[in-house]
């Protein structure tokens, strides 16, 4: 059954307190009725309804009393849910809030796309424009990761080529989770920041967006690979000459 873009509220849905909460779960609800007589829990627009989630409808599977398994505070029945396209079921504004937040730590990383319950990167036709451009961001972190494993000649690492290991033929996902990026405070662009093993990359959750520098925004630098622009570009701890990994005033 098709979403009716039509906003005339009926049923259910007419039965809405004043409060401001309970008027915008209205407004982004679906306002059909399935041909069992239950009203769509889902969002309104969707092309395919939410299947029925009433007790006596729903055989298996999710069903409206169970809880959001993103918030646990209330039943998918309590507010406007959308099923992904791995086939977990969640209220949509729980998902939308939790794509929002992004990465919680300094370094960018993408576990917050992936569906809560089995792993899978969240798709929604809801969501959309939210997840356009951080999928562009991540194709764009995982093409340097992969040039930058290149470079150091790390394709046939011994993680990737072991078949008892979660990179076994995943060079990909071994890049990604052993080099950092960083939002540059200042450009926005991704840069690497050093290696996983870096722990300071782990420990930092509070932190001023504003410290984190690519090379291209590093006051002074005007360095420029003809190659590789200034990705690659290293400097020193001015005090141990050591390569620095982290960005701060002691660079």
């Amino acid at each position: 059954i098709g979403c009716s873009q039509n906003k005339n509220f009926s049923g259910s849905l007419l039965e809405v307190c004043n409060k401001n909460p309970c008027i915008e779960r209205r407004n982004i609800s679906c306002s059909r009725t399935h041909k069992c007589g239950h009203p769509c829990g889902g969002v309104h627009n969707e092309k395919v309804c939410l299947p029925c989630l009433d007790e006596k409808c729903c055989k298996e599977g999710q069903n409206g009393g169970d809880f959001c398994n993103i918030c646990w505070v209330e039943g998918l029945n309590q507010a406007p849910s959308i099923k992904l396209k791995c086939g977990h079921i969640f209220h949509y504004e729980c998902v939308k809030q939790k794509i929002d937040k992004r990465w919680a730590s300094a370094r960018i990383t993408f576990s917050f796309m992936d569906c809560p319950l089995c792993g899978a990167r969240i798709e929604h036709e809801s969501l959309v424009n939210e997840l356009k451009p951080l999928t562009k961001l991540y194709e764009d972190i995982k093409s340097k990761a992969m040039q930058r494993l290149q470079f150091l000649k790390l394709e046939n690492d011994k993680e990737i080529k072991d078949k008892s290991s979660k990179y076994f033929n995943k060079p990909d996902l071994y890049a990604m989770d052993r080099f950092c990026y960083y939002p540059c405070g200042k450009c926005g662009k991704p840069y690497f920041g050093g290696e996983r093993q870096c722990d300071a990359a782990q420990r930092v959750r509070d932190y001023d967006p504003k410290e984190l520098i690519c090379a291209a925004c590093t006051p002074g630098n005007t360095d420029n690979c003809t190659k590789h622009g200034k990705d690659y570009i290293q400097y020193k701890c001015k005090f141990c000459c050591k390569v620095a990994c982290w960005f701060c005033w002691g660079l």
